[in-house]
């Protein structure tokens, strides 16, 4: 198995980092903020000037056909940098469910998705408690050419901006899980906007009779490309975590270089040298998980999920080590919105809350490994 990134792989790299570096600022949580915000510049921006948008998806349908790695680089890219969503709900979750589906509405939606005309939100609850999307609190019924949608969603991060929607429902007597994409401002659907902890957006959503035609009717069998998804999300967080710290860890360094005390900068104290040599340590192992994570993904579902588990068991603790000692060796101003540190401390915090705990994903990993087992 090779470790190492290839040509190509290094030069996407350095070219989305070099652009997001050149593009955006540390307002852009700020800007977020509003409904009307970045992601539909940044959206254009990604299909116009870089081409990321359409990373994983088939030629035939104007994407490059990238693989999972290509998709690590650019969230590692976008984690440095704090611009991960709409990328992650959008390219990364829905675009995993759209590639796997065959008909013109998912198909219509990728060639929407690669010119950066639809930004698409996962509208079924995300268990925070597993790091995964798993409950379906909506219900569709028949109503002769279509299907009436019915219920409600909590915490849809990113349905403030998004024009689509994934919509998860109950159907059938059996109470099989179907998916649905729905326009975002479709008649009888409200929102309920609201900022998350980390300053991106996220709304409550309540459908009342949504009326949607027969062909937005995804599949009506998604468990599957649920937990599909879900994989390729958690390992999509991974690197977007190992892209977090390495800017933590590079702004600590920094600032330490600049710190004086005593005299001399702090950067010239072995404890704190010591301090920062950890952080990166955890950093490169991180990365090593990150990697690994993203190589499983064509594995098995139970080798990709128990791979998954594991990269975010190992990775949460990292981003909590490393984020938390950033902020010890700024002081307190590591904890303000003013510094570009804070907010990505918040993101970490973020991820731990919306994506499943270190502890959860340890859970699910030894789960993983009984039912392999038996």
């Amino acid at each position: 198995m090779n470790l190492m990134l290839n040509e190509s792989q290094c030069i996407l790299r350095d070219s989305v980092g070099r652009y997001l570096s050149d593009n955006y600022d540390h307002q852009r949580r700020r800007a977020a903020q509003s409904d009307e915000g970045w992601p539909q510049q940044l959206m254009r921006g990604f299909a116009e000037n870089i081409g990321i948008l359409g990373l994983p998806f088939p030629p035939e349908l104007g994407g490059l056909d990238c693989g999972p790695v290509d998709t690590m680089v650019v969230m590692e890219a976008l984690g440095g940098a704090l611009v991960a969503e709409p990328y992650l709900s959008t390219v990364v979750a829905a675009g995993t469910i759209l590639k796997d589906v065959d008909t013109a509405a998912a198909r219509n939606a990728i060639s929407a998705i690669i010119d950066a005309t639809a930004v698409i939100a996962i509208a079924f609850s995300q268990d925070g408690a597993a790091g995964d999307f798993s409950n379906v609190k909506a219900i569709a019924r028949s109503n002769g050419d279509g299907y009436f949608l019915s219920g409600n969603n909590i915490v849809t991060r990113g349905g403030p901006y998004a024009t689509h929607l994934l919509v998860g429902t109950c159907m059938g007597v059996d109470g099989r899980c179907a998916l649905f994409y729905v326009p975002a401002d479709a008649p009888g659907l409200t929102r309920v906007n609201y900022s998350l902890i980390d300053g991106d957006r996220a709304c409550d959503l309540t459908l009342d009779k949504v009326a949607v035609p027969a062909d937005a009717l995804l599949t009506s069998d998604a468990a599957p490309l649920i937990a599909k998804a879900n994989d390729a999300t958690r390992a999509a967080i991974c690197a977007e975590s190992v892209g977090i710290m390495r800017r933590l860890l590079a702004d600590t360094v920094e600032y330490t270089r600049q710190r004086l005390q005593f005299g001399k900068p702090l950067s010239e104290f072995q404890v704190l040298q010591h301090r920062m040599a950890a952080m990166h340590v955890e950093i490169e192992l991180a990365a090593s998980m990150a990697l690994m994570v993203a190589l499983e993904l064509e594995s098995t579902p139970p080798q990709r999920s128990k791979a998954a588990a594991a990269a975010m068991a190992r990775i949460g603790r990292a981003g909590r080590f490393v984020a938390e000692n950033a902020v010890q060796l700024h002081g307190a101003i590591g904890t303000t919105d003013e510094l570009a540190l804070g907010q990505y401390f918040k993101r970490i915090l973020a991820i731990d809350l919306l994506f499943g705990s270190p502890d959860m994903h340890v859970s699910r990993y030894v789960e993983s490994c009984v039912d392999h087992a038996n």
